[in-house]
Parts: structure tokens; sequence; C-alpha cells
């Protein structure tokens, strides 16, 4: 924890953004081992935030999957709804164009019996 507080020091940004030049004192101070150390840790971190990435993205995309399944056959069943109803107004229609057909049929005969008896 020494050495963490120590290599922030000496590699964080002072008050008004600028980097910090080491003196002669802190120059000695760090070794190679030092900064390799830090660099490792930093390298392990950062694998464990892609990880940590990697799982939160795939539980995300899972639960998407899910949800996408859901949409599916929530349309599916609309679909089919949908064509029920086309259906039934289809023989609706049809049943009103045959009343129509009938009606105009018996209008018809009417005229030409009322044309035959004048």
């Amino acid at each position: 924890a020494l050495e963490i507080r120590t290599m922030k020091k000496l590699f964080d940004t002072g008050k008004w953004g600028r980097e910090r030049t080491l003196s002669r004192s802190r120059e000695k101070e760090v070794t190679l081992d030092m900064v390799v150390m830090h660099k490792e840790e930093l390298l392990s971190k950062l694998e464990m935030e892609q990880k940590s990435f990697a799982a939160k993205k795939e539980s995300i995309q899972r639960n998407l999957v899910e949800i996408e399944k859901h949409e599916i056959l929530l349309r599916e069943k609309k679909i089919i709804e949908r064509k029920e109803e086309n259906s039934e107004s289809k023989k609706r229609s049809e049943a009103n164009h045959a009343k129509v057909k009938i009606n105009n049929l018996i209008n018809f005969i009417f005229l030409i019996v009322a044309d035959a008896g004048s």
C-alpha cells in the first residue's frame, strides 16, 4: 500500500494539472521492480475489468434474447388474431354480398312481373 501511494505521488498530476517532476532523491526511490510491479497491477486490474464487462455484456445479451423470444410469441399471437378477425369479416362481407344479390334478384323479378302485368 505504501508503494502504491508512493507511485501515485510520483506519477499523479499536481494541483494545476501539470505532471510532477521527480527530484533527485525521489528518482533514487523508484526502482525498476516497483515500476514493473505497478504495471502488472494495472494490467491485472484491466484484465479483471474486461472480464467483468464481458460477463455483464453476456448477461444483457441473454436477457435480450429472452425478451425477443417473448416479443416474437406476442407478434405471432397478434397475427393469428388478425387473421381470425379478417376471416370473420370476410365471411360477414360475403354473407352481406349474397343478401344484396338476392335482394337485387327479387327486385328484378318484381320489375319483370310488374312490366308483364301492365
